[in-house]
């Protein structure tokens, strides 16, 4: 069984932040250094601590490559939920971006356990999440079954549920109260 969508994502974030982390921790001191030893003409000495600067600006850019990888799955995550859109070219309309982008980012993420039983049907070019069914019409309201929207923490999906239930988001197998 896959973890849930939401443990999936907070590794993913605390991967992204510790590369950022990182990378600042070694670019600064060791750029710095770099520069210090090039002014004092000790290009040799200059080089290694270049290098490891180097290192730390590819953390920085990996942390902020994750941060937005999490948003747009965020992202998709709404759309899929609110337009009940799974296609990937409607998804990528709505994203703006290519269909051909949304299908690898879409890809990405579910290697990265972002989407939990998610797989991309590519004779049907859209995403298919198992157990996810058509939406079922509301019942009529009435005193025992009222029904409310929700918003679910973990991923951002929306739906409807009866007040004083508790379902499993379809989307990131967490519990919506």
């Amino acid at each position: 069984m896959n973890p849930p969508t939401n443990v999936s994502v907070l590794k993913v974030q605390a991967k992204g932040k510790a590369a950022t982390v990182l990378g600042y921790f070694l670019a600064i001191p060791f750029l710095l250094s770099a520069a210090t030893s090039l002014i004092a003409g000790g290009v040799a000495m200059g080089f290694f601590p270049f290098l490891i600067g180097l290192y730390g600006i590819s953390s920085i850019r990996r942390g902020a490559r994750i941060k937005k990888l999490v948003q747009r799955f965020k992202q998709y995550v709404y759309f899929i939920s609110v337009y009940n859109t799974v296609k990937i070219d409607e998804l990528a309309a709505k994203a703006g971006q290519t269909p051909e982008f949304v299908r690898k980012d879409l890809q990405e993420m579910i290697d990265k356990k972002l989407f939990c039983n998610a797989t991309i049907s590519v004779s049907d070019n859209e995403i298919v999440i198992a157990g996810r069914a058509a939406p079922a019409p509301a019942p009529a309201a009435g005193p025992s079954n009222e029904m409310v929207q929700f918003i679910c923490e973990a991923c951002g999906a929306r739906g409807i549920m009866t007040r004083g239930t508790q379902i499993i988001c379809e989307y990131c197998d967490s519990l919506i109260t």
